[in-house]
């Protein structure tokens, strides 16, 4: 083997290896530039079509329904200017939904709708509370039938009472009441606060003194203190574990620790992962952010091993995280075994795509 043979082996060798780096070195920065064009600008790159699967292409928008072979997921209320809220009755097994100026639903254990009424202005629905209470009538939907119950007597209307009757009287149908419920807002401002009494099956309505001020939460008094607390049975609320989230809206975050402690919030939960997302496809930058992108993304909900499929819109912030508006809400662990519905929640950004899907959304098990 002579000196030159080695020599030109040697710089073949030499040649090969260097093209190897240089073709590495190019792949890297491709890659790098791939990269930083998916993350970092408007353009879709690796979630183009050249590399989406087709179908993707089928996934239906969230207010457009869609099902599986055994389940299937609907719209139950719409979202205007305040999200819906999904509460649970423990002892009779159904859940309301309810929509401030609009309406309020009743759907049992199954997910049907069995009860439906709107929610309009002097209508009181004391939260967290079974009953529906308008001028003339109350909605006790506890009741397997729900049907309007009138008022059985209307005390003080018209303010006749002195301050020492009223007590009197109102002291009275406490302690005779099975339920009393206050009304949380002042339709009448010159006749006073509504109290409503449940006494022997019948309804009663009292007007407090017109100067008797007081602020009444889920029965819990703030102000006055000779008023006393509200006498029903609380329903509770469902659960986002995985975002924190009450099926009010609210985080136990926003709680005073007096909150913290009331039945319906002081629940335990399971986290529900069964939702993943499987694509997503830029539309275009944030109006509200410079360095953000909105979104659409596709997502597969698992349940009983099959998949319901849909998409919705998101938002993500160059520099942070995704943002998703998706909430999927659990009973309390000691209940989940009495429904196998589930319901998410769709609460895009406030002031866009109101006319699109936002509200509550139930999947439950098709009828036969």
């Amino acid at each position: 083997m002579t000196t030159e043979y080695l020599i030109s082996s040697f710089i073949k060798k030499k040649m090969k290896l260097r093209v190897f780096v240089i073709l590495g070195v190019l792949v890297f920065f491709v890659a790098l530039i791939i990269f930083l064009l998916q993350s970092f600008t408007f353009y879709n790159i690796t979630t183009a079509k050249l590399f989406k699967s087709s179908e993707f292409e089928e996934y239906p928008f969230m207010e457009e329904g869609t099902s599986s072979k055994n389940y299937i997921m609907k719209r139950m209320s719409f979202s205007n200017n305040r999200l819906p809220t999904i509460v649970y009755n423990t002892e009779k097994n159904f859940f309301l939904v309810y929509n401030y100026h609009d309406k309020v639903l009743k759907i049992n254990a199954e997910g049907e709708e069995i009860f439906s009424t709107p929610l309009l202005p002097g209508m009181e629905f004391p939260e967290y509370s079974s009953f529906l209470f308008t001028q003339n009538e109350v909605y006790d939907f506890t009741q397997d039938i729900v049907e309007p119950e009138y008022f059985k007597e209307v005390i003080n209307k018209n303010q006749e009472l002195s301050l020492d009757k009223w007590q009197q009287v109102y002291t009275k149908l406490y302690k005779d009441s099975s339920e009393v419920l206050y009304g949380e807002s002042l339709p009448h401002p010159q006749s006073g606060f509504l109290i409503y009494c449940k006494i022997n099956g019948s309804w009663i309505k009292l007007y407090s003194p017109k100067n008797k001020k007081h602020y009444i939460r889920g029965g819990h008094v703030h102000k006055d203190r000779d008023i006393l607390p509200a006498k029903f049975t609380p329903l509770v609320l469902l659960k986002d574990i995985k975002n924190n989230k009450y099926s009010n809206d609210w985080s136990i975050d926003d709680f005073d620790e007096g909150r913290k402690n009331l039945s319906y919030y002081n629940q335990k939960y399971r986290e529900k992962d069964n939702i993943s997302v499987m694509s997503y496809w830029k539309t275009g930058q944030l109006e509200t952010a410079p360095f953000g992108f909105d979104a659409i993304e596709y997502y597969n909900l698992t349940i009983d091993g099959e998949t319901l499929k849909f998409k919705e819109s998101a938002i993500k912030g160059i520099l942070g995280n995704w943002i998703r508006y998706i909430d999927q809400y659990a009973l309390p662990i000691d209940y989940e075994k009495k429904s196998n519905v589930l319901f998410l929640r769709y609460s895009y950004l406030s002031n866009m795509n109101f006319d699109r899907s936002k509200g509550v959304y139930i999947i439950k098990k098709k009828k036969n």
